[in-house]
């Protein structure tokens, strides 16, 4: 006997492993990047964070003595501030779950490399060579929400195909209007990478049925 797949309904703080383990990385590391000396934290944002100024810059062929490429992923486990990682946290235990509850926890993980990317990329190229750092998990959350709003359109459920258009609808209007607008939320200097978002939504989308392997698991 099955029942359809609803991840609404899925409990967060019984995560599975993979988005327990990964949340838990994205804490661990933000911890022992606040521990370190403040000269090694700017090195390691230097290095770490991404850059859309040297990503263009590489991909042109020049020289800039930082790498462009490497931080389209360790960007993604950067987080500059306790409520940046905490949202990032509670939001992939959310949507992750659910991304992994639907296709497994390899191509979770998967899900999650790329979109994260895909956020990067997404944000450089509407930005440009801009000489600004990119970092935290959010492109990738935002791919994990569109995966998760994917598996409740999926479901069949005319409430729950409502409902996922209604949220998606509903966030990514937000992302925009956070994005667009400086509420001083986030800190003097810092804004919100609403593209990165943008660009990790649609793309967690696009990867769902690549990924997804099932729709219903069995009842209980």
């Amino acid at each position: 006997m099955t029942r359809p797949f609803n991840p609404v309904r899925q409990p967060m703080f019984t995560a599975p492993p993979a988005t327990l383990w990964l949340t838990a990385a994205l804490v661990v590391l933000f911890v022992a990047f606040r521990l370190l000396p403040a000269d090694w934290q700017a090195q390691v944002m230097l290095h770490g964070a991404f850059i859309p100024a040297v990503f263009w810059a590489e991909l042109g062929g020049q020289e800039t003595g930082l790498n462009g490429f490497l931080p389209l992923v360790s960007h993604m486990f950067l987080h500059h501030d306790v409520p940046h990682i905490l949202m990032n946290a509670g939001l992939l235990l959310a949507f992750g779950s659910a991304v992994e509850r639907g296709v497994g926890s390899a191509r979770f993980l998967v899900h999650f490399v790329i979109t994260g990317v895909a956020g990067a990329v997404t944000l450089a190229v509407m930005q440009g060579p801009e000489l600004v750092r990119v970092y935290g998990a959010s492109g990738a959350v935002f791919g994990s929400l569109g995966g998760a709003l994917w598996l409740m359109y999926r479901s069949g459920v005319p409430a729950l195909k409502r409902r996922a258009l209604s949220i998606g609808a509903v966030m990514m209007a937000l992302n925009l209007v956070f994005g667009l607008i400086d509420f001083g939320l986030v800190g003097p200097g810092v804004r919100i990478a609403w593209q990165a978002h943008l660009g990790g939504f649609v793309v967690g989308i696009l990867l769902m049925p690549l990924l997804a392997r099932r729709t219903a698991p069995p009842a209980t």
